[in-house]
């Protein structure tokens, strides 16, 4: 089962941490908490 959770980094910039146990969708969803994190910085 999937679990998408709103979270707010130490930054303060708010994001979805989906809690799944899938590595490779963990890894996707890594790469895009990245970028979003990336855009919300700049």
């Amino acid at each position: 089962m999937t679990k998408v959770i709103a979270t707010v980094d130490e930054a303060g910039v708010p994001h979805l941490a989906v809690k799944q146990s899938l590595t490779v969708e963990n890894l996707l969803l890594n790469s895009i908490e990245r970028r979003t994190i990336l855009r919300w910085g700049k």
